[in-house]
């Protein structure tokens, strides 16, 4: 099972602005707007456990402090004067029982508000470098995840997982990682410009296209030109060439070598001068590990006991002893047919891709048995090299070249451009060999991490305040107590008390307030939750908040007991969720007010909220 991100721009509108000077930054404060209606998505009752730190109880819960993790994430590494707001939805997506969209993103508008005139700049960023907000209360940016995950049309048995741990199942896909990758879409990694067919961005109404800040900084490497100096028909033909488009802005050329660490395997074809070359790879994820000597040989074609090359059968023959094996690809795992030409005596495996599309993909697979490297390389590449073979000896060496993965000789990072070009995946990524955040595919285990890619958003405007953000934990309790009892046409207050014991300072604990039955009505509350439900407090380590809360019980309410259910929750881990919540039973008389000791019913369950990638690969 395969599950794809995309990264597709919403419509946008651009109108030009005077740039202003940069006003003075402080840690960008990036908010969650809540798009969806009735009881779906953000809004989701189902009850649900914690889990991975997530201290929410509903799905809807742990779905909203999730996307409030993944913006505390992103306002920790940037610099930003103006509110960054995301509208955000649960929502269904493109999706088969075998791959899907498991989030979409981008800017909701774009000005030609840059140091670069006439230049367009998404939304997010363009509001930090005129220091306004160009959008006048719209959202900048918005965001899609997908709400059929694991149904019957959509990955079935698949789900999403709403922990920060990573503790991720069978199946599961890590919703942070996700939005992580979704929201850098949004803050301007991406290009308005039709990769597909080279096409500038024409804006709503207007006839003449723009280009935007990303074409300043495409390089490619085959035609020596940035996207901004090409025609339409040279940027369509620089989308298809693969790990030939890079990115040459200042900040990620600075920061690939601490980042990007190891180095890129390769298939050097030594002779004849025919096919003399470097060619582009897929490293097996099973075997040895490829090293910058390598392994160096004649290459055979052997024929298994069905007379393929499939290698699925054995015995191979001729005999491989001493020799590099070329194979192709289908019918068996890749751990067979190198298994295979082990056993045969091959000293290394070169296996050659049964489907057009470069760069190859990585082959998974496992067996610690396995003790020769191999390679895949794409069909037509074995097609080259294999007609080579059948007229002469080739030679080949199997190794890794001095150039950090990921990146070209001058530190540049590559963008994904495979020869086949994938709506929403082409060239708005960086290349899959790389197993970085902006991987066009579902990446899991990285950590939360967001690597190259602040630095993507510097070189386009962003300042940045902490590029590689540390995991913060706040241990937030709660309190609360009602009235015993009440009556009906009355109103019922709640005392609650909100306590962040550390050890982060943490400026969004959200706090939800539910009752059960769903008829009692907010009236009012003070502070920060004046405005209703779920609200965000501010709350610096050690320190604690206070309010009231009201609500009208009407006089057709039918229920005999008005059970308040209050939680709260910071964006990021929080190691005692046993803390978190409070549950108040008030009874509830006809028309007139019971009376009692005072004290209030309070079960004492408390539960509060915190902050804090399984690498998409296949066997055969």
């Amino acid at each position: 099972m395969k599950a794809f991100r995309s990264g597709l721009v919403a419509a946008l509108a651009a109108s030009c602005v005077v740039a202003i000077p940069k006003a003075t930054y402080a840690a960008a404060k990036i908010v969650i707007v809540n798009a969806n209606t009735g009881s779906e998505g953000f809004n989701d009752q189902t009850a649900a456990n914690p889990v991975g730190g997530n201290a929410g109880i509903t799905v809807g819960q742990q779905r909203m402090i999730a996307l409030k993790y993944a913006a505390a994430i992103w306002g920790t590494a940037l610099n930003g004067a103006i509110t960054v707001s995301i509208q955000s939805q649960f929502t269904g997506l493109t999706c088969s029982t075998a791959s899907g969209v498991l989030g979409q993103a981008g800017p909701a508008y774009a000005y030609k508000s840059g140091p670069i005139p006439n230049v367009l700049y998404p939304g997010a960023v363009a509001n930090q470098i005129v220091g306004q907000d160009l959008g006048q209360g719209t959202p900048a940016i918005v965001a899609q995840f997908n709400s059929g995950i694991g149904g019957p049309n959509c990955l079935l048995g698949a789900s999403w997982y709403y922990g920060f741990d990573e503790n991720t199942g069978p199946g599961q896909f890590d919703l942070t990682e996700v939005v992580l990758h979704e929201f850098a879409h949004g803050l301007g990694f991406l290009t308005l410009t039709n990769g597909q067919t080279g096409q500038e961005f024409v804006p709503e109404g207007q006839t003449q296209p723009i280009q935007d800040i990303w074409e300043f900084l495409m390089f490619d490497l085959t035609a020596q030109k940035h996207w901004n100096q090409m025609t339409d028909a040279e940027r369509q033909a620089s989308a298809l060439r693969p790990r030939k488009l890079v990115w040459d802005g200042a900040s990620v050329i600075s920061a690939v070598p601490t980042i990007l660490t190891d180095q890129t395997p390769s298939l050097t074809v030594n002779s004849p001068p025919s096919v003399a070359g470097e060619y582009l790879v897929g490293q097996a994820q099973f075997g040895p590990s490829l090293s910058s000597v390598g392994v160096s040989g004649n290459l055979s074609a052997p024929l298994d006991a069905t007379g393929s090359t499939i290698a699925c059968s054995p015995p191979l023959s001729p005999a491989l002893s001493g020799t590099i094996a070329l194979v192709d690809r289908g019918t068996c795992t890749f751990v067979t047919k190198v298994k295979n030409a082990q056993a045969a005596g091959a000293l290394a495996v070169v296996v050659a891709d049964n489907v057009p599309g470069s760069p190859p993909i990585q082959m998974g697979g496992t067996d610690p048995t396995i003790n020769i490297p191999s390679v895949l390389i794409s069909q037509s590449d074995g097609a080259r090299i294999r007609a080579s073979l059948a007229s002469g000896t080739v030679v080949v060496t199997e190794h890794l070249l001095p150039v950090l993965r990921g990146a070209d000789e001058q530190n540049r990072a590559l963008l994904y451009t495979p020869d086949q070009y994938k709506m929403g995946s082409s060239v708005v990524h960086t290349d899959t060999i790389a197993a970085l955040l902006m991987d066009p595919a579902y990446m899991a285990r990285l950590g939360h991490k967001l690597d190259l890619t602040p630095y993507f958003l510097k070189d386009i405007g962003w300042s940045l305040a902490n590029p590689n953000p540390t995991d913060q934990s706040a241990d937030i309790t709660l309190s609360a107590t009602g009235p015993s009892s009440a009556k009906k046409g009355s109103n019922v207050s709640y005392e609650v008390t909100v306590t962040n014991d550390g050890p982060s300072d943490s400026a969004d604990v959200t706090v939800f307030f539910s009752t059960k039955p769903s008829d009692i009505n907010f009236a009012s509350s003070s502070g920060d939750c004046a405005f209703g439900f779920p609200c965000s407090l501010a709350l610096a380590a050690h320190s604690t908040r206070s309010f009231t809360a009201t609500f009208t019980v009407p006089s057709s309410y039918s229920g005999d007991t008005v059970q308040a259910t209050i939680n709260a929750a910071p964006p990021f881990t929080d190691p005692v969720p046993a803390n978190n919540v409070a549950n108040v039973n008030t009874s509830v008389g006809g028309g007139c007010s019971s009376t009692g000791s005072g004290e209030p019913l309070l079960s004492a369950v408390l539960l509060l909220l915190g902050l804090g990638r399984k690498r998409s690969r296949r066997s055969k």
